[in-house]
């Protein structure tokens, strides 16, 4: 068994001689067919490899290359450019760029070990094998620049790192007993964007005032990364026009205060720490000076723009913005505060 594993349908393709498989990760196993030339005669690969959508298959016997598996028809459209295949098992692509390597067994007259397997049929050879090691069947290359070497029997695993150019420390294998072969194939998870997945689309209630609607809304993530979402309310709209029942017909002026003369004077000359600030409230919201709420608005402070005019029963006195309680059937509670300091005057000598 060679596996080779597609990355963007995480599925792993193996054969067994020249019968073709695919393992959906986490699924069942389903045999895909003969692996057959354009002749019509089953082909048994001694390794695959998988990059960019395409499953390519090697032979170390008559004739040796590298080919493309069509994986619905399971036969070679075309071999490729035949590359240095001499005692090749081992056989992996570099998930980044798609650069073909082999173990090589055979000592002569290139020298046993991992190689790289150039477009022009030539081989380079990246490491020996290490120490002790003639028969190496199994290759896996990651994507993160390490190649991973599969021996047969109770031992290790050897890890060679393409950046440091060395063997790193190596990986205990599972095998129990020497076998005739190995394989290996690097199966990692690929991460894309979270992405959320709402139903249904909409919903929609109407309801009497005080009174409560049960739905249910599912939110999924399609996506590998996590996902953090929020649910945001938006503030009750004002309403066109005012309920019946109220008034907002413009107050008169206050009424003149008599003042004395002296009253007049300590009116004037008080300290003015601490005055209200945009007492006509022209800052907006949310306001630097004033500390808002409102139950059903967030705040009270409206202009024409964010609340509307009431159809003309609503404006500010002065300016743009004024203070708008109440003004529609539910229960609303609504403030605006800020603290000021009133000065203390003394009693006139």
């Amino acid at each position: 068994m060679k596996p080779a594993y597609d990355p963007v349908n995480n599925k792993v393709y193996f054969n067994s001689g020249s019968t073709l498989y695919e393992w959906p990760v986490g699924g069942s196993i389903a045999a895909l067919g003969t692996v057959t030339d354009p002749s019509g005669a089953a082909q048994a690969m001694v390794g695959l490899a998988f990059y960019n959508n395409v499953l390519y298959g090697i032979k170390n016997i008559a004739n040796e290359a590298i080919y493309a598996i069509d994986t619905t028809t399971g036969w070679p459209p075309s071999s490729l450019t035949t590359r240095m295949v001499i005692l090749t098992w081992g056989f992996a692509a570099d998930p980044n760029t798609g650069t073909f390597y082999a173990t090589n067994d055979d000592t002569t007259p290139f020298g046993s070990g991992l190689f790289r397997m150039n477009p022009d049929g030539t081989g380079t050879l990246i490491a020996p094998y290490p120490a002790g090691q003639t028969d190496i069947d199994g290759l896996a290359v990651s994507h993160d620049g390490k190649a991973y070497l599969v021996t047969d029997e109770p031992g290790f695993i050897y890890v060679w790192d393409f950046v440091a150019g060395a063997y790193a420390t190596p990986l205990n294998n599972p095998w129990t007993t020497s076998e005739v072969f190995s394989a290996g194939a690097w199966i990692w998870e690929t991460v894309t964007d979270p992405n959320i997945d709402v139903s249904p689309l909409s919903m929609s209630a109407t309801q009497a005032s005080n009174t409560t609607t049960s739905q249910t809304l599912n939110v999924g993530n399609t996506g590998t990364a996590n996902l953090t979402w929020n649910i945001d309310e938006d503030p009750a709209p004002r309403p066109v026009t005012v309920p019946t029942g109220g008034s907002v017909t413009k107050l008169s002026a206050p009424p003149a205060a008599q003042r004395s003369a002296k009253e007049l004077y300590d009116l004037l000359h008080a300290p003015n720490a601490n005055v209200v600030a945009d007492g006509g409230f022209e800052a907006g919201t949310p306001n630097p000076f004033w500390t808002e709420y409102s139950l059903n608005f967030g705040t009270v402070l409206c202009d024409a723009a964010s609340c509307g005019t009431g159809a003309g029963t609503s404006y500010p006195r002065t300016g743009d913005w004024w203070a708008w309680f109440g003004g529609i059937a539910a229960y609303e509670a609504g403030s605006v505060s800020q603290s000021v300091t009133i000065p203390r005057v003394g009693r006139p000598p």
